[in-house]
């Protein structure tokens, strides 16, 4: 044989990936292993290898743990032989997949549900190993030895530090031996190809006297493939059915969620103040001229366009000479100022005083 193996120094290595070779030719003869997965813990007498994990050991009554060796180089059946033959390095891979509680919160808007995993949690705690040895019967000849699974699953996300004695979620140890057994189908198994054919086979059930043989044309755990996304595949596939299986139906609280618009009152604040203070000084205004009865009170429409605008510096010019000639408040009221469209600004009521137009001497006077 030649190709990687485990415990490849031990008396009974294992076979992970290669070919056998003829003693006589010194060339790979018989059939090629591109892909082995092997369970870390068998299927038949149910002995752990290497301790039943290399990289899990913490998790606690776990479904499957399996190594899957492949090639790195892509599927086709040449980059596949030619990995091989040039003995390039493979991949290994431990995988899991064990019980957990997740913390799931739940919304259902615009007919759409959706849910968001919040927390996972998974039983950590430390325990015997879940198969036991029976030993038959001396007094009984017909009698067997037994491996059955005895521990009931055990998952309390609330127990301090995992202590606790009691359990949110579990079930009996019938129920677990049930799912575990569907995997013994598939692990181990080994996908495999033979020098003269170009279609690539999987074999598998090898606890049936004849293992069952199936073609094999895309390899899923062989490079460039995400073993890890496979994984995760299958185990939200079983989480949906676990749920969906249930009998009874689960009780609980239910939330409807509302979307509420926030008005921060702070930032409106100084808008909104001074916004006050100027209706409160035009009121004051208004009321303060209309008051007045022993001064002239100048209050016109009028007025608005004076402020928007302004006097024009001619018109000025004219307030400001006339000063002389005094511009008394009582006749304040008389004063009229408009802005007309072709006439431009025209201000009326008397008081300015009229202006006398000076004669020019006539020429050559001294």
């Amino acid at each position: 044989m030649c190709g990687w193996f485990f415990n490849a120094s031990s008396e009974n290595p294992m076979l992970m990936l290669g070919y056998q070779v003829d003693p006589f030719t010194n060339r790979s003869s018989g059939e090629i292993l591109t892909t082995r997965l092997l369970p870390l813990i068998g299927n038949v007498n149910r002995k752990p290898l290497f301790g039943g994990s290399i990289n899990f050991r913490h998790v606690r009554n776990p479904l499957i743990n399996f190594v899957v060796v492949s090639t790195t180089e892509g599927q086709d059946q040449e980059s596949v032989l030619k990995s091989i033959f040039h003995h390039q390095k493979p991949r290994a891979l431990e995988c899991v997949l064990s019980w957990c509680v997740k913390t799931i919160k739940s919304t259902y808007n615009e007919a759409t549900y959706t849910e968001i995993i919040q927390d996972r949690f998974i039983n950590t705690t430390t325990g015997p190993f879940p198969w036991t040895f029976i030993k038959p019967d001396s007094n009984s000849t017909d009698e067997v030895a037994k491996v059955q699974y005895l521990q009931d699953i055990t998952v309390n996300p609330h127990a301090l530090e995992g202590q606790g004695n009691t359990s949110s979620y579990g079930m009996s140890n019938q129920t677990a031996f049930n799912i575990l057994s569907i995997f013994d189908d598939y692990l181990p198994s080994f996908a495999t190809l033979a020098n003269n054919a170009s279609q690539q086979y999987m074999k598998f059930m090898f606890w049936d006297e004849n293992p069952w043989l199936r073609e094999f044309p895309e390899n899923p755990w062989s490079a460039p493939n995400n073993v890890t996304y496979r994984m995760e595949r299958l185990a939200t596939v079983m989480t949906n059915i676990m749920r969906q299986a249930a009998n009874d139906t689960t009780f609980g609280q239910s939330f409807n969620e509302e979307t509420y618009i926030e008005v921060r009152w702070v930032w409106l604040t100084l808008p909104v103040g001074l916004l006050g203070l100027t209706l409160v000084f035009l009121a004051g205004t208004v009321i303060r001229t209309s008051m007045e009865k022993d001064r002239v009170g100048v209050w016109k429409n009028s007025a608005i366009a004076t402020l928007l605008y302004g006097l024009p510096d001619e018109m000025q010019r004219k307030i400001t000479d006339s000063q002389g000639h005094g511009t008394p408040r009582s006749k304040a009221k008389e004063l009229n100022v408009r802005m007309l469209p072709t006439k431009g600004w025209r201000v009326s009521g008397h008081v300015l005083s009229p202006i006398v137009r000076k004669q020019k001497p006539p020429p050559g006077w001294i």
